[in-house]
């Protein structure tokens, strides 16, 4: 099949440049990886430093500056579990029904059943993605929220957050701290 498509495409039956070509885009996506990482965890740092939190270098860790993340945005550990839980069962929902709807559909058009489940598997991953999209919307209002942004700010962290934490973490006022509730306590004379 390989040899099939190179031949087609006129890259001859050795493969060569196909390898050439596919090691240089993957060198290039390594290298945008590590920028866009190193510059969301510069910007992510300054935000927790700003907000006073424990640990502020965890944004460098990754997978562990998620941890940073949600402490930025107020979240804890156990809602971001419970939310993580609620999803799992969203997605086990989504995944039947597509799977269900889909075999229907492609069954009646006669093609193998295989069809039907890697086309519920793509739903699946769309649902799932258009998920993390609206999560990491939510963490990033927060954050917003908490530094004194708006609601577009949330978008563009949520869309650019390479750029855009960066971009807040230096709009924010130096050690600006935890969000402090003012309590008025109004007292009538008798």
């Amino acid at each position: 099949m390989m040899n099939e498509l190179m031949a087609q495409s006129g890259l001859g039956n050795d493969g060569g440049a196909l390898m050439d070509i596919l090691g240089f885009l993957g060198f290039w996506i390594n290298v945008l990886y590590i920028i866009f990482f190193v510059t969301t965890a510069i910007g992510l740092y300054k935000i927790a430093k700003k907000l006073s939190l424990a640990y502020p270098w965890l944004a460098f860790v990754p997978l562990i500056q998620i941890y940073t993340l949600l402490k930025s945005a107020g979240y804890n550990f156990w809602k971001w579990l419970l939310l993580l839980f609620l999803y799992s069962i969203w997605g086990i929902i989504v995944f039947a029904l597509s799977i269900s709807a889909w075999t229907m559909i492609i069954a009646s058009m006669n093609p193998t059943v295989s069809t039907a489940i890697i086309s519920g598997a793509m739903l699946w991953i769309i649902a799932w993605l258009l998920f993390v999209f609206i999560m990491t919307y939510f963490i990033y209002n927060w954050i917003a929220k908490r530094t004194g942004q708006g609601t577009w700010t949330a978008i563009l962290m949520t869309l650019f957050p390479w750029c855009m934490l960066w971009i807040v973490a230096n709009r924010m006022p130096e050690k600006q701290g935890e969000i402090q509730w003012e309590v008025t306590i109004i007292t009538e004379e008798l």
